[in-house]
């Protein structure tokens, strides 16, 4: 199982709640990094993203350089835990709509875990959620043929299909099934 510390950076990138948005946009491009750590005495206070500036900096014409970054950072964080598995990390990310979620014991921060720190484990990903699919078992039973029908990856081709059919010990998609 991946965890969120397998995958974490280690060393996230953070900045004072005082920088202005000036000093941030700096430090993102030099370090080319799209989100900073707000951190405050050692405590994660928030994240400043460059959505944030764009949307609350930039296209309301404010000066990047009176603009502190405590009055644009998004202070609703959302954390995970060191030892939450790589599927709830995605599941997280996607119900809750964010692409980059500190990891914290407690005040402590660990790391950060961000979208292309999934990607790098798509494929890993991908095989657990098919293995996943294959053990919900059967979705419907078809009254023509009788034959139970399963939603997962085929064996043969490795597309996904809600209509897998159990044919020679095989879960097949029906274009496969024709072949075999």
């Amino acid at each position: 199982m991946i965890l969120a510390k397998d995958i974490m950076t280690t060393k996230p990138v953070t900045i004072r709640p005082e920088a202005s948005i000036v000093e941030a946009s700096k430090l993102m491009l030099r370090r080319g990094v799209g989100s900073l750590l707000v951190v405050n005495k050692q405590k994660v206070i928030g994240i400043l993203t460059e959505k944030d500036i764009i949307s609350k900096v930039v296209s309301k014409n404010k000066d990047p350089k009176k603009v502190k970054v405590k009055d644009v950072m998004t202070t609703e964080l959302i954390t995970v835990g060191p030892e939450l598995d790589l599927f709830e990390i995605a599941k997280i990310m996607n119900s809750r709509e964010v692409r980059r979620l500190p990891v914290c014991d407690g005040d402590k921060l660990l790391g950060l875990v961000t979208e292309k720190d999934i990607l790098k484990f798509a494929p890993s990903l991908i095989y657990i959620l098919t293995e996943k699919m294959k053990l919900r078992g059967p979705k419907n039973l078809s009254s023509k043929s009788r034959e139970y029908r399963y939603t997962g990856a085929c064996e043969i081709c490795g597309n996904f299909s809600e209509n897998l059919r159990e044919k020679r010990g095989m879960l097949i998609c029906e274009f496969c099934s024709e072949s075999v």
